[in-house]
């Protein structure tokens, strides 16, 4: 029993160093490297997921500091309340800044992941071409056509290293749908 909690120890340090990581490339700068892009761009949709990781890590850790083996416990519990607090610290300030912004969050409901259509635009412009690679709008119109509806440009930020330009589609259907009128 005490190696089976040696074990648990070992999973919980290294779900919670894999999470710690990732908490890490998302303090980084985003275009400073590919993992930092990655990580930047995960937390979004995966942070409650996270959050949870670190959480059961955590409470293996606890457990095999309890009734395993002491340093491996100690060490355990160190690096999964790392990536507990610094999981819940990166979740806390994307609620904090949607709730700012008048948008609403539910955690919880984050945790069931579902598909999210992507609704092509209503027309591709090419802008420009620049070395042979053409440079594309996508443009999404609004259901109703409403005088002096305000414009909205959304610039795809994966720094052309991750991501698709229609990645957020089904989020500029629904700008372009309500006109800004909501």
């Amino acid at each position: 029993m005490h190696w089976l909690l040696g074990v648990l120890s070992l999973v919980a340090i290294v779900v919670s160093a894999l999470v710690l990581a990732l908490a890490i490339g998302a303090a980084l700068d985003p275009t400073s490297s590919y993992a930092a892009t990655t990580a930047s761009s995960l937390w979004p949709t995966f942070g409650p997921h996270f959050t949870l990781l670190a959480l059961l890590a955590t409470l293996l850790a606890l457990s095999g500091w309890r009734w395993g083996p002491l340093w491996l416990g100690r060490v355990a519990v160190f690096v999964s309340t790392m990536s507990l607090l610094a999981s819940s610290f990166i979740v806390g300030s994307i609620m904090a800044a949607a709730t700012s912004s008048g948008g609403s969050v539910n955690p919880i409901a984050g945790l069931v992941l579902g598909k999210i259509d992507e609704p092509p635009p209503d027309r591709t412009v090419t802008v420009a071409i620049v070395d042979g690679q053409s440079l594309d709008a996508a443009i999404y119109l609004p259901a109703r056509h409403v005088l002096g509806a305000p414009v909205y440009v959304y610039i795809h930020g994966g720094g052309f290293m991750i991501g698709t330009p229609t990645k957020t589609a089904a989020d500029l259907r629904w700008v372009a749908d309500h006109g800004g009128w909501w």
